[in-house]
Protein backbone atom coordinates (compact mmCIF):
# COMPACT_ATOMS: atom_id res chain seq x y z
CA UNK A 1 0.00 0.00 0.00
CA UNK A 2 1.26 3.36 -0.89
CA UNK A 3 2.64 5.64 1.45
CA UNK A 4 0.77 8.83 2.15
CA UNK A 5 3.52 11.80 1.80
CA UNK A 6 4.04 14.28 4.81
CA UNK A 7 2.39 17.89 5.70
CA UNK A 8 3.94 21.11 4.70
CA UNK A 9 3.49 23.33 7.45
CA UNK A 10 6.28 25.71 6.99
CA UNK A 11 7.00 28.39 3.57
CA UNK A 12 10.72 28.73 2.61
CA UNK A 13 12.80 31.80 3.10
CA UNK A 14 15.19 33.75 1.40
CA UNK A 15 15.06 34.43 -2.46
CA UNK A 16 13.71 31.67 -4.86
CA UNK A 17 16.16 30.87 -7.95
CA UNK A 18 15.17 32.06 -11.07
CA UNK A 19 13.37 29.97 -13.46
CA UNK A 20 15.18 28.07 -15.81
CA UNK A 21 14.03 27.83 -19.35
CA UNK A 22 15.80 24.84 -20.61
CA UNK A 23 19.24 26.82 -21.54
CA UNK A 24 22.09 24.50 -20.95
CA UNK A 25 24.78 27.28 -20.26
CA UNK A 26 22.39 28.17 -17.44
CA UNK A 27 22.03 25.10 -15.90
CA UNK A 28 25.26 25.01 -13.72
CA UNK A 29 24.25 28.47 -12.22
CA UNK A 30 20.66 27.36 -11.53
CA UNK A 31 21.94 24.22 -9.70
CA UNK A 32 23.73 27.06 -7.60
CA UNK A 33 21.10 29.37 -6.59
CA UNK A 34 18.87 25.91 -6.08
CA UNK A 35 21.53 24.49 -3.62
CA UNK A 36 21.60 28.08 -1.85
CA UNK A 37 17.81 27.83 -1.52
CA UNK A 38 18.34 24.47 0.01
CA UNK A 39 21.10 25.50 2.29
CA UNK A 40 18.66 28.37 3.89
CA UNK A 41 15.50 26.11 4.72
CA UNK A 42 17.42 22.85 5.48
CA UNK A 43 14.91 22.11 8.70
CA UNK A 44 12.19 23.41 6.64
CA UNK A 45 10.03 20.19 5.40
CA UNK A 46 9.82 20.98 1.66
CA UNK A 47 13.82 20.66 1.18
CA UNK A 48 14.10 17.93 3.78
CA UNK A 49 11.89 15.43 1.85
CA UNK A 50 13.54 14.14 -1.20
CA UNK A 51 9.50 14.03 -2.84
CA UNK A 52 8.74 17.73 -2.08
CA UNK A 53 12.42 18.84 -3.13
CA UNK A 54 11.93 17.40 -6.45
CA UNK A 55 8.88 19.18 -6.64
CA UNK A 56 9.84 22.19 -5.88
CA UNK A 57 12.85 22.04 -8.18
CA UNK A 58 10.67 20.95 -11.21
CA UNK A 59 8.17 24.42 -10.07
CA UNK A 60 11.17 26.23 -11.15
CA UNK A 61 11.64 24.82 -14.81
CA UNK A 62 9.34 26.39 -17.61
CA UNK A 63 8.95 27.08 -20.73
CA UNK A 64 8.41 25.29 -23.69
CA UNK A 65 11.37 23.80 -24.77
CA UNK A 66 10.89 21.63 -21.28
CA UNK A 67 7.32 21.19 -20.94
CA UNK A 68 7.94 17.99 -22.22
CA UNK A 69 10.56 16.69 -20.22
CA UNK A 70 8.94 18.17 -17.18
CA UNK A 71 5.69 16.14 -17.76
CA UNK A 72 7.68 13.26 -17.97
CA UNK A 73 9.35 13.82 -14.59
CA UNK A 74 6.52 14.58 -12.91
CA UNK A 75 4.90 11.30 -13.31
CA UNK A 76 7.61 9.34 -13.44
CA UNK A 77 7.91 10.71 -9.47
CA UNK A 78 4.12 10.11 -8.94
CA UNK A 79 4.84 6.17 -10.41
CA UNK A 80 7.88 5.68 -7.90
CA UNK A 81 6.11 6.75 -4.72
CA UNK A 82 2.41 5.62 -5.90
CA UNK A 83 2.64 2.26 -7.37
CA UNK A 84 1.22 -1.32 -5.85
CA UNK A 85 4.65 -3.11 -6.20
CA UNK A 86 8.21 -1.76 -4.11
CA UNK A 87 6.62 1.60 -3.75
CA UNK A 88 9.77 3.90 -2.83
CA UNK A 89 8.79 6.56 0.29
CA UNK A 90 8.28 10.11 -0.21
CA UNK A 91 11.37 10.77 2.12
CA UNK A 92 13.79 8.03 0.81
CA UNK A 93 17.35 9.99 -1.07
CA UNK A 94 16.62 7.83 -4.04
CA UNK A 95 14.15 10.10 -5.42
CA UNK A 96 16.52 13.11 -5.47
CA UNK A 97 19.55 11.06 -6.67
CA UNK A 98 17.74 9.69 -9.87
CA UNK A 99 16.00 12.86 -10.66
CA UNK A 100 19.26 15.17 -10.79
CA UNK A 101 21.13 12.37 -12.00
CA UNK A 102 18.42 12.81 -14.87
CA UNK A 103 18.23 16.48 -15.00
CA UNK A 104 22.43 16.58 -15.64
CA UNK A 105 21.84 14.63 -18.26
CA UNK A 106 19.45 16.52 -20.34
CA UNK A 107 20.96 20.02 -19.61
CA UNK A 108 24.44 19.72 -18.81
CA UNK A 109 26.45 21.87 -21.02
CA UNK A 110 29.00 18.92 -22.73
CA UNK A 111 31.24 21.88 -23.94
CA UNK A 112 31.20 23.34 -20.39
CA UNK A 113 34.90 21.42 -19.86
CA UNK A 114 36.31 22.26 -23.50
CA UNK A 115 35.70 25.87 -23.11
CA UNK A 116 37.26 26.09 -18.95
CA UNK A 117 40.40 24.60 -21.09
CA UNK A 118 40.82 26.84 -23.24
CA UNK A 119 40.39 29.72 -21.23
CA UNK A 120 42.21 28.15 -18.41
CA UNK A 121 45.25 28.40 -21.17
CA UNK A 122 44.84 31.84 -22.04
CA UNK A 123 44.45 33.62 -18.64
CA UNK A 124 46.26 35.99 -17.45
CA UNK A 125 46.75 38.49 -14.03
CA UNK A 126 45.55 41.88 -14.97
CA UNK A 127 47.28 45.02 -13.43
CA UNK A 128 47.91 43.93 -9.47
CA UNK A 129 44.79 41.98 -8.72
CA UNK A 130 46.31 38.71 -7.82
CA UNK A 131 43.24 37.56 -5.47
CA UNK A 132 40.56 37.53 -8.50
CA UNK A 133 42.87 35.71 -10.82
CA UNK A 134 43.68 32.84 -7.94
CA UNK A 135 39.62 32.38 -7.70
CA UNK A 136 39.41 32.64 -11.42
CA UNK A 137 41.87 30.11 -11.76
CA UNK A 138 40.42 27.73 -9.24
CA UNK A 139 37.06 27.85 -10.78
CA UNK A 140 38.07 27.07 -14.28
CA UNK A 141 40.67 24.62 -13.49
CA UNK A 142 37.77 22.59 -11.33
CA UNK A 143 35.65 22.90 -14.51
CA UNK A 144 38.53 21.56 -17.03
CA UNK A 145 39.25 18.70 -14.51
CA UNK A 146 42.71 19.57 -13.91
CA UNK A 147 43.93 18.40 -10.64
CA UNK A 148 45.76 21.45 -8.19
CA UNK A 149 48.24 19.35 -7.03
CA UNK A 150 49.54 18.39 -10.37
CA UNK A 151 52.77 19.86 -11.46
CA UNK A 152 51.46 21.02 -14.46
CA UNK A 153 48.63 22.79 -13.01
CA UNK A 154 51.07 24.64 -11.07
CA UNK A 155 52.81 26.01 -14.22
CA UNK A 156 50.11 26.69 -15.72
CA UNK A 157 49.10 29.37 -12.65
CA UNK A 158 52.68 30.24 -12.89
CA UNK A 159 52.70 31.37 -16.32
CA UNK A 160 49.96 33.23 -16.03
CA UNK A 161 51.48 35.96 -13.05
CA UNK A 162 52.51 39.51 -14.39
CA UNK A 163 56.36 38.91 -15.40
CA UNK A 164 57.61 41.09 -12.66
CA UNK A 165 55.50 38.74 -9.74
CA UNK A 166 56.64 35.72 -11.61
CA UNK A 167 59.93 36.75 -11.47
CA UNK A 168 60.30 37.84 -7.63
CA UNK A 169 58.88 34.26 -6.97
CA UNK A 170 61.61 32.15 -8.83
CA UNK A 171 64.43 34.23 -7.22
CA UNK A 172 63.42 33.25 -3.75
CA UNK A 173 65.82 31.40 -1.81
CA UNK A 174 63.40 28.87 -1.82
CA UNK A 175 61.65 28.03 -5.22
CA UNK A 176 58.00 27.15 -5.50
CA UNK A 177 57.01 24.27 -7.30
CA UNK A 178 53.34 23.24 -6.15
CA UNK A 179 50.36 25.31 -6.63
CA UNK A 180 50.14 26.33 -3.06
CA UNK A 181 53.93 27.26 -2.77
CA UNK A 182 53.31 29.39 -6.20
CA UNK A 183 50.00 31.12 -4.41
CA UNK A 184 52.00 31.61 -0.81
CA UNK A 185 55.19 33.05 -3.21
CA UNK A 186 52.92 35.49 -5.34
CA UNK A 187 51.10 37.14 -2.19
CA UNK A 188 54.05 37.14 -0.37
CA UNK A 189 56.47 39.58 -3.06
CA UNK A 190 53.28 41.33 -4.50
CA UNK A 191 52.95 42.76 -0.39
CA UNK A 192 57.04 43.17 -0.35
CA UNK A 193 56.29 45.34 -3.70
CA UNK A 194 53.74 46.91 -2.32
CA UNK A 195 55.12 48.16 0.89
CA UNK A 196 58.35 49.16 -1.13
CA UNK A 197 56.41 51.43 -3.16
CA UNK A 198 54.97 53.02 -0.55
CA UNK A 199 57.66 53.95 1.63
CA UNK A 200 59.54 55.36 -1.63
CA UNK A 201 56.38 57.72 -2.29
CA UNK A 202 56.32 58.83 1.36
CA UNK A 203 60.15 59.36 1.33
CA UNK A 204 59.21 61.37 -2.44
CA UNK A 205 56.78 63.44 -1.35
CA UNK A 206 58.91 63.98 2.31
CA UNK A 207 61.60 65.60 -0.54
CA UNK A 208 60.25 67.12 -3.57
CA UNK A 209 58.73 70.56 -4.09
CA UNK A 210 55.40 71.20 -4.18
CA UNK A 211 55.79 73.56 -7.71
CA UNK A 212 52.88 75.77 -8.47
CA UNK A 213 52.95 77.41 -11.89
CA UNK A 214 52.21 81.08 -12.75
CA UNK A 215 52.65 82.87 -16.06
CA UNK A 216 55.43 84.90 -17.11
CA UNK A 217 55.96 88.00 -19.58
CA UNK A 218 56.57 86.23 -22.19
CA UNK A 219 53.55 83.86 -22.25
CA UNK A 220 55.35 80.74 -21.10
CA UNK A 221 54.31 78.62 -18.21
CA UNK A 222 57.14 78.59 -15.58
CA UNK A 223 57.93 77.19 -11.69
CA UNK A 224 58.65 78.54 -8.68
CA UNK A 225 58.84 77.18 -5.06
CA UNK A 226 55.60 78.07 -2.92
CA UNK A 227 58.44 80.05 -0.37
CA UNK A 228 59.34 82.49 -3.68
CA UNK A 229 56.02 83.09 -4.44
CA UNK A 230 54.86 87.21 -3.98
CA UNK A 231 51.87 87.39 -1.17
CA UNK A 232 49.86 90.46 -1.22
CA UNK A 233 49.09 91.47 2.20
CA UNK A 234 47.85 95.10 3.28
CA UNK A 235 50.35 96.40 6.00
CA UNK A 236 48.32 98.81 7.93
CA UNK A 237 46.22 95.91 9.25
CA UNK A 238 48.10 92.93 11.69
CA UNK A 239 46.24 90.49 9.55
CA UNK A 240 46.85 89.59 6.17
CA UNK A 241 44.17 90.08 3.91
CA UNK A 242 42.87 87.98 0.46
CA UNK A 243 41.72 90.57 -2.18
CA UNK A 244 39.19 89.01 -4.29
CA UNK A 245 37.44 90.71 -7.16
CA UNK A 246 33.76 90.40 -8.16
CA UNK A 247 33.70 87.89 -11.49
CA UNK A 248 29.53 87.38 -11.70
CA UNK A 249 26.28 89.53 -12.45
CA UNK A 250 25.26 88.88 -8.56
CA UNK A 251 28.13 89.67 -7.06
CA UNK A 252 28.37 93.13 -8.65
CA UNK A 253 24.86 93.49 -8.15
CA UNK A 254 25.08 92.78 -4.39
CA UNK A 255 28.43 95.37 -4.02
CA UNK A 256 27.16 97.81 -6.15
CA UNK A 257 23.87 98.32 -3.72
CA UNK A 258 26.22 98.34 -0.86
CA UNK A 259 28.04 100.39 -1.93
CA UNK A 260 31.83 98.57 -1.80
CA UNK A 261 34.73 98.33 -4.07
CA UNK A 262 34.62 95.85 -6.53
CA UNK A 263 38.41 95.27 -5.84
CA UNK A 264 38.62 94.80 -2.43
CA UNK A 265 35.06 94.80 -0.91
CA UNK A 266 35.48 97.45 1.30
CA UNK A 267 33.00 100.74 1.74
CA UNK A 268 33.86 104.58 0.63
CA UNK A 269 35.81 104.17 -2.33
CA UNK A 270 35.76 102.87 -5.78
CA UNK A 271 37.90 100.23 -7.84
CA UNK A 272 39.28 102.49 -9.91
CA UNK A 273 40.40 104.26 -6.48
CA UNK A 274 41.36 101.40 -4.91
CA UNK A 275 44.42 102.17 -2.29
CA UNK A 276 45.08 98.43 -2.23
CA UNK A 277 45.07 98.11 -6.07
CA UNK A 278 47.45 100.84 -6.28
CA UNK A 279 49.71 99.68 -3.08
CA UNK A 280 49.86 96.05 -4.94
CA UNK A 281 50.78 98.06 -8.19
CA UNK A 282 55.08 97.56 -9.28
CA UNK A 283 57.36 100.23 -8.10
CA UNK A 284 59.14 100.03 -12.08
CA UNK A 285 56.95 100.16 -15.35
CA UNK A 286 58.16 96.49 -16.03
CA UNK A 287 57.44 93.21 -14.04
CA UNK A 288 60.24 92.12 -12.21
CA UNK A 289 61.47 88.68 -12.94
CA UNK A 290 63.82 86.02 -11.20
CA UNK A 291 67.07 86.09 -12.31
CA UNK A 292 69.99 83.36 -11.54
CA UNK A 293 72.25 86.51 -10.40
CA UNK A 294 69.93 88.28 -8.90
CA UNK A 295 66.67 90.73 -9.54
CA UNK A 296 66.76 91.66 -13.73
CA UNK A 297 64.29 94.34 -14.98
CA UNK A 298 62.42 93.17 -17.88
CA UNK A 299 64.00 95.18 -20.87
CA UNK A 300 61.03 95.61 -23.51
CA UNK A 301 61.78 94.71 -27.29
CA UNK A 302 61.74 97.68 -29.57
CA UNK A 303 57.80 98.29 -30.88
CA UNK A 304 56.69 95.91 -28.09
CA UNK A 305 54.64 98.28 -26.06
CA UNK A 306 53.59 100.28 -28.49
CA UNK A 307 50.12 102.04 -28.29
CA UNK A 308 48.49 100.81 -31.58
CA UNK A 309 45.71 103.09 -33.39
CA UNK A 310 42.51 101.91 -35.12
CA UNK A 311 41.39 103.05 -38.47
CA UNK A 312 45.04 104.73 -39.34
CA UNK A 313 45.74 105.09 -42.84
CA UNK A 314 48.15 102.82 -44.17
CA UNK A 315 51.68 103.98 -45.22
CA UNK A 316 52.34 104.14 -48.69
CA UNK A 317 54.74 102.04 -50.32
CA UNK A 318 57.97 103.63 -50.67
CA UNK A 319 60.38 103.39 -53.48
CA UNK A 320 63.92 101.90 -54.12
CA UNK A 321 66.53 104.06 -55.44
CA UNK A 322 66.69 102.12 -58.45
CA UNK A 323 62.71 102.56 -59.65
CA UNK A 324 62.27 106.16 -58.08
CA UNK A 325 60.41 108.21 -60.17
CA UNK A 326 62.55 111.35 -61.46
CA UNK A 327 61.52 114.39 -60.30
CA UNK A 328 62.58 118.23 -61.86
CA UNK A 329 65.35 119.81 -59.69
CA UNK A 330 63.67 122.59 -58.02
CA UNK A 331 65.56 125.83 -58.97
CA UNK A 332 66.75 128.12 -56.88
CA UNK A 333 63.51 130.38 -57.53
CA UNK A 334 60.96 127.65 -56.96
CA UNK A 335 62.48 126.70 -53.82
CA UNK A 336 62.44 130.25 -52.01
CA UNK A 337 58.82 130.50 -52.89
CA UNK A 338 58.13 127.22 -51.42
CA UNK A 339 59.56 127.95 -48.21
CA UNK A 340 57.88 131.43 -48.02
CA UNK A 341 54.53 130.00 -48.87
CA UNK A 342 55.18 127.83 -46.09
CA UNK A 343 56.14 130.78 -44.18
CA UNK A 344 53.20 132.45 -44.92
CA UNK A 345 50.93 129.34 -43.65
CA UNK A 346 52.88 129.09 -40.15
CA UNK A 347 52.65 132.90 -39.53
CA UNK A 348 49.33 132.02 -37.36
CA UNK A 349 50.92 129.70 -35.36
CA UNK A 350 54.67 130.95 -34.61
CA UNK A 351 53.98 129.38 -30.83
CA UNK A 352 53.86 125.97 -31.44
CA UNK A 353 54.70 125.54 -35.73
CA UNK A 354 58.00 127.54 -35.24
CA UNK A 355 59.00 126.20 -31.91
CA UNK A 356 61.81 123.95 -32.56
CA UNK A 357 61.80 121.95 -29.05
CA UNK A 358 58.02 121.06 -29.65
CA UNK A 359 58.58 120.04 -33.59
CA UNK A 360 61.85 117.60 -31.82
CA UNK A 361 59.44 116.51 -29.57
CA UNK A 362 56.67 115.14 -32.12
CA UNK A 363 59.34 114.15 -34.25
CA UNK A 364 60.58 111.90 -31.65
CA UNK A 365 56.92 110.28 -30.89
CA UNK A 366 56.92 108.94 -34.40
CA UNK A 367 57.54 105.42 -35.22
CA UNK A 368 59.62 103.60 -37.35
CA UNK A 369 57.49 103.14 -39.89
CA UNK A 370 56.11 107.12 -39.70
CA UNK A 371 59.66 108.49 -39.73
CA UNK A 372 61.01 106.72 -42.60
CA UNK A 373 57.06 108.41 -44.66
CA UNK A 374 57.90 111.61 -43.45
CA UNK A 375 61.55 111.37 -44.39
CA UNK A 376 60.33 110.88 -47.74
CA UNK A 377 58.05 113.31 -47.77
CA UNK A 378 60.90 115.73 -47.11
CA UNK A 379 63.01 114.20 -49.99
CA UNK A 380 60.01 114.38 -52.65
CA UNK A 381 59.63 118.38 -51.47
CA UNK A 382 63.53 118.64 -52.20
CA UNK A 383 64.92 118.86 -48.87
CA UNK A 384 67.03 116.57 -48.27
CA UNK A 385 69.43 115.21 -44.92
Amino acid sequence: MAQAPPVVTGKLKGEAPDTFTGDRTESEAFKQQFQVYWYMNPNNEIMRTPYYRVMQHLSLIKGPLVNDWKADQISDLVEKTTRAANPIGYDEDILWNEYIQTFNDAFTDTTKKQKAQSELKHLRMRDDDLDTYIARFKHLARDAGYDLTALGTADLFALGLRQKLFDASMYRDTQPETFDEWVTAAKAEQTKRARRYAMQESAYQSQAYHRKPYKAANGHRKYVHPNDRTVPMDIDQPTYTRIRQAYTEDDKKRLQDQGRCFYCEQQGHMARECPKKKRQQPQSGYRQTPSKYGQKPFQPRSGQFERKTYNQPKPRQGFRKSNRPRRPPFSSHARAAHIEEIVEEDEGNEDEDNDVASLAARTARLSENQREQWVQEMNDMGIHF
